[in-house]
């Protein structure tokens, strides 16, 4: 607390000073040019749904590029498409690992999960186009399945979220937005393959035409016969080495917009995705009982509508979505690896059919150069539908979330920006497979920024937030779905999040930030034995997770090199009065990016990454002993030659000496990964 209050104190006395003395020798934006920027930003839907625009002082783009003055502190980390659309088409999971902030963990159901500074997925929500999507009954949604074909760029906060994101945002945000046509024409082809035929091919096409309407179409294929392990694994139990025991999978995902936008920022959108991407869990190699599993149905449709209407000369502006998000997926467990027979106790043929419909209303109001205000709206019902097995009855649940608050902006001085949100979170039961119904949850959540410019380049900023996640359909009525003893009265878990930290940007050739975290967490959700085998979620489990996020970009010798290097320190503990050990699963203390990118001559260019993640820890669940999964290092190579700018071929090489790694205890990762493709642009 005194440390919160010394940084209040001088935050406070700097802005006493700016008013004191207006009359600054560094030469900033005016007011009108501040505000005139809050106005354009907003164009892009997921710049208004959430807004983009408060998260570009931590843009990771081109260093010298001039941005705008943010808004808030919110800390954020936004990877643009120039960045992860050199080489293969990486998958999304792929492209967040890179980020030091962010740890990712390949485990028992053959899908990335991850971590954002020590909060899990569930806690940190992901958005499409400022829409949250995930399966309805257990808040999961895996990326693994989603690439960057069609992407603009992926936001991911780190810090204490706008309210604008909507509930549950305890651990932050991942916001991906798609590409929006701005050119007559434009087609981008890639196709490429690697060792173990993993085949990816994708198109992209998009016009905009006569300024006013444009549409896009894309479509990616994937294919791949499993992932190769490393040399240096040695045969285990459920494992014998090269290919990856049912690791093989296939992917398709079609989508495309139409849309119309003016002159004076009115902007109407309709974007449609589908993905059919059916794919298999490796068993545990060293269990004498691993599962058998194969998803062989995964499909997932959404569809958004979005909108953005000024009204008195962009005074006003109306913004929100409309959406419609579908799964139907179909999970096998078989009897053995043969993957033939479904005969055991233990196997089954279990299908969710979940959907999810709601609106996001979100109009922002210009009271003067000064102030700002957003009132927010936002409503989600999930209804999840699961028949357990063959010739079962269909178990049918649903919840509703509806959100109402506000934010305001203020411009105090040129050098000051301060922002300040609640919101009021309602978490409504609607049926419980014909049950009783428990009672409704209140939270509310409260985030407050201020960010003080020392110059043009360099501020520092504080951020404060209390934010909560509600419990997921799975967590309240596992007692009717699986082997657990349901628990509907559960709350919801709740953290508060602090953040102070300085970002600047040095002649437009080198830019540094570094911030300081902590969050002290309640009431988290655990799974905790009852009975004999019988366990019940509970809301015992209390964290301290706090850390230090740095990051260090420069250009050298003419842009000819770039220097990237990103450092996350997070010691993460575990509080709770029942604790069996106080390290909390899977996350690390130390993650390490260390990226150079050369640009030679001829039009080649060359990436190199070295990725260090210290060693975590995890509970054995044959004898519930705690104990280390160790660390490791990844050494990443790229070339790209490019010929007139339309035709590129390239080179990728992932673990390019050969690791032989666990993200998830029992899980091998995957040895060298050598990539060739081509791509075509016009």
């Amino acid at each position: 607390m005194k440390k919160i209050t010394l940084i209040l104190y001088i935050l406070g006395n700097l802005l006493i000073a700016d008013i004191c003395f207006a009359e600054s020798d560094y030469q900033l934006p005016n007011e009108n040019n501040i505000q005139n920027s809050l106005k354009t930003e907003i164009i892009e839907f997921s710049d208004i749904n959430p807004p983009d625009n408060q998260q570009k002082r931590f843009y990771t783009g081109n260093v010298g590029t001039k941005q705008s003055i943010p808004k808030n502190s919110e800390n954020a980390e936004i990877i643009l498409q120039e960045t992860f659309d050199k080489y293969e088409n990486k998958r999304v999971s792929e492209i967040l690992d890179d980020s030091p902030a962010l740890n990712a963990s390949y485990g028992e159901r053959g899908e990335t999960a991850f971590y954002v500074r020590g909060f899990n997925q569930r806690q940190v929500p992901v958005l499409l186009d400022g829409v949250p999507i995930y399966v309805p009954f257990d808040g999961l949604i895996g990326l693994d399945r989603m690439n960057g074909a069609n992407l603009q760029k992926i936001t991911v906060v780190k810090s204490a979220p706008s309210i604008i994101y909507g509930p549950n945002t305890m651990g932050g945000v991942i916001n991906i937005k798609t590409q929006k046509p701005s050119e007559p024409f434009k087609l981008k082809l890639r196709f490429d393959d690697n060792q173990v035929n993993r085949l990816n091919q994708d198109l992209y096409l998009g016009s905009k035409l006569d300024n006013n309407f444009y549409f896009s179409f894309n479509q990616s294929f994937s294919k791949s016969r499993g992932f190769n392990l490393s040399n240096n694994f040695k045969s285990s139990l459920n494992e014998d080495g090269n290919i990856r025991d049912n690791s093989d999978y296939h992917n398709l995902n079609m989508g495309g917009t139409i849309g119309y936008s003016s002159n004076d920022n009115q902007d109407y959108q309709l974007s449609y995705n589908s993905f059919s991407s059916p794919w298999n869990a490796p068993p545990e190699i060293n269990v004498s009982k691993p599962r058998y599993w194969k998803f062989t149905e995964w499909k997932k449709n959404t569809a958004i509508f979005n909108f953005k209407q000024p009204v008195i000369q962009d005074k006003i502006s109306l913004n929100g979505s409309v959406f419609y998000d579908k799964y139907l997926n179909v999970l096998d467990s078989y009897d053995d690896i043969a993957f033939s027979s479904q005969d055991k106790p233990f196997a089954f043929h279990s299908t969710y059919d979940d959907y999810s419909t709601g609106f996001n209303f979100i109009p922002r109001i210009i009271i003067n150069k000064y102030v700002t205000l957003t009132p927010v709206c936002l409503y989600k019902r999930d209804i999840h539908a699961e028949t357990p097995d063959y010739d079962q009855s269909i178990a049918k649940y649903s919840i509703s979330t509806t959100t109402l608050g506000g934010e305001i902006e203020l411009n105090p001085t040129r050098k000051t920006a301060i922002n300040i949100g609640t919101s009021l979170n309602r978490y409504n039961p609607l049926y419980n497979n014909g049950n009783s119904i428990r009672d409704s949850l209140v939270a509310w959540d409260s985030q407050g920024g201020i960010s003080y410019f020392i110059n043009y380049d360099n501020k520092i900023f504080f951020d404060v937030g209390r934010k909560t996640r509600f419990p997921t359909l799975k967590e309240l009525y596992s007692g009717y779905i699986g082997r657990n003893i349901a628990n509907p009265n559960l709350e919801e878990e709740t953290a508060l999040r602090y953040e102070v930290g300085y970002t600047g940007e040095f002649k437009e050739t080198a830019k540094f930030n570094i911030s300081l975290f902590r969050s002290s967490v309640d009431n988290l959700i655990a799974n905790v034995p009852v009975k004999s085998n019988l366990y019940q979620n509970q809301n015992i489990d209390k964290a301290a997770i706090q850390g230090v996020d740095t990051n260090f970009k420069i250009k050298l010798i003419k842009n000819k090199i770039l220097l990237n290097l990103g450092y996350v320190h997070t010691d993460a503990v575990n509080k709770s009065d029942t604790r069996t050990s106080k390290d909390l699963a899977y996350i690390p203390k130390n993650k390490i990016f260390t990226g150079v990118t050369l640009n030679l001559p001829l039009s080649i260019s060359s990436d190199i990454s070295l990725v260090y993640v210290s060693k975590t820890h995890y509970q054995d669940n044959a004898d519930l002993k705690w104990k280390n999964l160790g660390g490791y290092s990844l050494l990443n190579f790229g070339l790209l030659k490019k010929f007139k700018d339309r035709y590129i071929v390239f080179l990728n090489i992932q673990n390019a000496l050969d690791k032989n790694y666990e993200t998830f205890h029992n899980f091998p990762m995957p040895g060298i990964n050598i990539n060739m493709g081509t791509k075509l642009e016009i």
